[in-house]
């Protein structure tokens, strides 16, 4: 018996992680595979349908999954999680020299967001220039760009933009890496916490195996070789996954009409 995992195609670096992971678990004798799908819609109904036994899912696929299953009848839940995952949060940046202190500084600026899907680039930072009484569109010009990437940052740093939104894990990394060059920007304001993934398993997948597979990730050895193999795509440091950090992401989902409570995308 194998176990099947879902995820959605995310490009090359990533793939060639869970490939080498597949290799990893297959070497401490665990039959185990992943399927790739081109669309999250497709995921959540194979996730639903029992079609597959597990699913890397970032938030949003999360939540649109637990609700649909559960109007379904049907259970899902968070069964690890990687470490680089816990407690993330989204990043309202502006110019270090910039008069704005405040979200309410920005009426009538431009604030630059990735494009809508990833909760970090648009969803999150959308509900906090809301809750500040910032309406894209009327009284802030909001701006759709990358998901992830530095071009933003760069469009920051040359007035093209006002602020810009990142999430807590690539402003970390990029300040190390010089990508935002030291003293050049500033945090204005941040969200609360949330997780940002995890690996989610479905009520049909054989418990038996589902246990080997957590016991082996929560103890994968912190060796130079699987951190250099795993490390670019944080495979290599697992922790027990958690339903109780997206209470940022439902909230976000609700006031701003993303889907309904069986999951469904609302137009």
């Amino acid at each position: 018996m194998k176990l099947r995992l879902g995820l959605v195609a995310r490009g090359a670096q990533t793939l060639s992680a869970w490939t080498t992971l597949e290799g990893w678990l297959l070497t401490h004798g665990l039959l185990f595979e992943f399927v790739l799908y081109l669309t999250e819609e497709r995921l959540i109904e194979d996730a639903v349908d029992g079609r597959i036994d597990l699913a890397f899912v970032l938030p949003l696929t999360w939540v649109r999954t637990r609700r649909r299953a559960e109007v379904l009848g049907r259970r899902v839940r968070p069964l690890v999680m990687r470490e680089c995952d816990r407690d993330e949060a989204s990043l309202i940046l502006v110019r270090a020299d910039s008069a704005h202190r405040r979200l309410t500084d920005l009426r009538d600026q431009s604030v630059g967001v990735g494009q809508p899907g990833p909760p970090v680039a648009a969803l999150v930072p959308e509900l906090m220039l809301r809750k500040a009484g910032l309406v894209p569109g009327n009284t802030v010009d909001l701006r759709a760009g990358p998901a992830v990437g530095e071009q933003p940052v760069q469009s920051l740093l040359r007035g093209e933009l006002d602020a810009m939104a990142l999430d807590r894990r690539h402003y970390g990394r990029w300040t190390v890496s010089g990508a935002i060059p030291p003293g050049t920007v500033r945090v204005l304001a941040r969200s609360g916490r949330y997780d940002a993934g995890h690996i989610m398993v479905t009520d049909v997948a054989p418990a038996h195996l589902v246990s080997r597979l957590a016991t082996l990730l929560l103890a994968m050895p912190s060796s130079d070789h699987i951190q250099r193999v795993l490390g670019p795509a944080d495979m290599a440091h697992w922790n027990e996954g958690r339903a109780g950090g997206y209470q940022v992401i439902e909230t976000a989902v609700d006031e701003l009409g993303f889907c309904d409570r069986a999951g469904r995308l609302i137009a």
